[in-house]
């Protein structure tokens, strides 16, 4: 039996009119670490404290084996978004609410009105 991570399809898509192009490869060793993102707005979805202990522990990991590590722990998305476009990420680690067929229009968070972008939630 796979995994249930290499084994479903993508359950999220970003569309958007503006991105790079030619995105950043990274030759650096840069960890992007997000864990249990602030979804103030959004009542579906509780505190994951194990994502913020997943988090931390990968943060110290990945320093103690010196990579460069840009964290966002209890970050709202505004500030996930900047940082994961800020820089080219070797490693993009994310400890959070992970759902498979979730009615988008269930709820509306004004964090991804805020950021001007539709998106679209999809299932293989």
């Amino acid at each position: 039996m796979r995994p249930p991570a290499v084994s479903v399809g993508m359950v999220h898509q970003l569309k958007t009119s503006r991105y790079r192009p030619h995105p950043d490869h990274a030759t650096q060793p840069r960890a992007f670490v997000v864990g249990n993102p602030n979804l103030n707005d959004w009542d579906a979805f509780g505190d994951l404290p194990g994502a913020r202990d997943e988090a931390n522990l990968v943060i110290g990991l990945l320093r103690a084996n010196d990579y460069l590590v840009r964290d966002c722990i209890d970050e709202e998305a505004d500030t996930i978004l900047s940082g994961l476009h800020k820089d080219a990420w070797r490693i993009l680690h994310l400890a959070g609410h992970g759902v498979h067929e979730f009615p988008v229009s269930a709820a509306t968070p004004a964090a991804c009105l805020a950021c001007g972008q539709a998106s679209t939630a999809r299932a293989k």
